[in-house]
Parts: C-alpha cells; structure tokens; sequence
C-alpha cells in the first residue's frame, strides 16, 4: 500500500471515530443521583419514588402513523438531569408511563 493510501485510510478512521464519539449514547440502567438504579421497562411512578427530583421536565404529546391508516397517540416525558461539569447530561424518556430510553449526552454545567 503506497502511503498516501495509508495516510487516506487512517484520516478516515479518524473522522468515523470522531462522529461516533460525538453522538448520545444509550443505556438500559441509570443511577439516580441519590443512588437509587431505575432501568427501562420501569414505570414513571417508580421513577418519581426511586430518584431525586430532575433538573428539568418536557411534556408532550405525539401522535405516530400506523400502517394501514391507523395511528396512536403516545405521552412523552422527558426527565433531563444535569449533575455539574464532572458529570454527562442524561436524558430518560418515559412514552405512556414507561421509561422507553436513557441516553448520555456532553458534560454539564
């Protein structure tokens, strides 16, 4: 392999790298900042008795097509917790009462 070949590879797997590496990651199990473990599949009333109060709460409504014509409606809640610049962001999204996803984001504030 000639080494521009070389060099033109490795720079591409560097930015590969880079673009995963920017992107949320997800979990199934999240430690809430009094110690308490929830997972997915749990229900927000177990949320709300487990962990210690989000830094912020959004509440929406959303509706999703199905196929042949028909379609749902599905309540988003979406917990963020911010726990300071030495800890990532973590969203929880609960669709119906349950938590669906737990994702990381960057660092807080």
């Amino acid at each position: 392999m000639k080494l521009s070949t070389k060099v033109m590879l490795g720079a591409v797997c560097a930015i590969c790298l880079a673009c995963t590496a920017a992107h949320a990651t997800t979990s199934d199990t999240f430690r809430c900042p009094n110690g308490a473990l929830i997972a997915t599949g749990d229900r927000l009333s177990t949320a709300i008795v487990r962990c210690d109060a989000p830094t912020v709460i959004t509440r929406r409504t959303l509706t999703r097509g199905l196929p042949f014509g028909y379609y749902e409606t599905v309540d988003l809640e979406e917990w963020t917790y911010n726990l300071g610049p030495s800890s990532f962001i973590y969203y929880l999204t609960f669709e119906n009462g349950f938590l669906q996803r737990i994702e990381s984001g960057t660092y807080g504030n």
